[in-house]
């Protein structure tokens, strides 16, 4: 297998780099892996902080044919191309991504049925992040409250990190400071067992 250091190390100098793994992927047209790989950047890009980049790859990762079949994969790119479109129309990049992200919350509405105990605190949170934008402070900061709590319940510690982070940066664009750095450090906290 692979290691931390080098995961490229599986393929035993046959892939030497992500590049190589695209374009063994392109030469068998192999679609599937492309858009795995499509995902994971777009992943990279959220969890880096870098929602332009994020917006940019979500596209490419939906221009596949398999794109067209529900997959557990796509349901949660829904709900990370959701928090990526909320933060970019609150950083004045358009109301296009409002709606992006309103698009995606109805797409998680409608999953939170069949799964409650999967999507609450994911609905819950791109709820906050939607009233956050619209700058309905006291609605946005029970959602918050409510997400955290949900993936705290279910066991979603990753996601109860995500949702720290999202809370603090709304605080922080409030310029409620000390709330904001607060929620950062249990952020901090979740993402640290990583």
């Amino acid at each position: 297998m692979g290691s931390a250091d080098d995961p490229y190390s599986y393929f035993e100098g046959a892939i030497l780099d992500e590049e190589e793994l695209i374009q063994e992927a392109q030469v068998k047209n192999n679609n599937p892996q492309l858009q795995l790989i499509a995902f994971k950047q777009f992943q990279s890009a959220f969890h880096s902080g870098d929602y332009s980049e994020a917006a940019l790859l979500y596209k490419d990762t939906l221009s596949f044919p398999t794109s067209k079949t529900q997959k557990i994969q796509l349901l949660f790119h829904y709900f990370y191309h959701g928090l990526t479109s909320f933060y970019l129309h609150r950083n004045g990049e358009g109301e296009s991504h409002l709606d992006e992200g309103k698009t995606m919350l109805e797409k998680l509405t409608e999953w939170h049925k069949h799964s409650p105990s999967t999507f609450e605190n994911k609905l819950f949170l791109l709820q906050a992040e939607y009233f956050a934008s619209l700058c309905n402070r006291d609605t946005s900061i029970e959602k918050y409250e409510a997400s955290i709590k949900a993936a705290r319940d279910n066991g979603f510690v990753h996601e109860q990190g995500i949702a720290h982070g999202k809370y603090s940066l709304s605080n922080l664009a409030l310029f409620l400071l000390l709330v904001g750095i607060f929620f950062i450090s249990i952020s901090h906290r979740f993402y640290y067992w990583l």
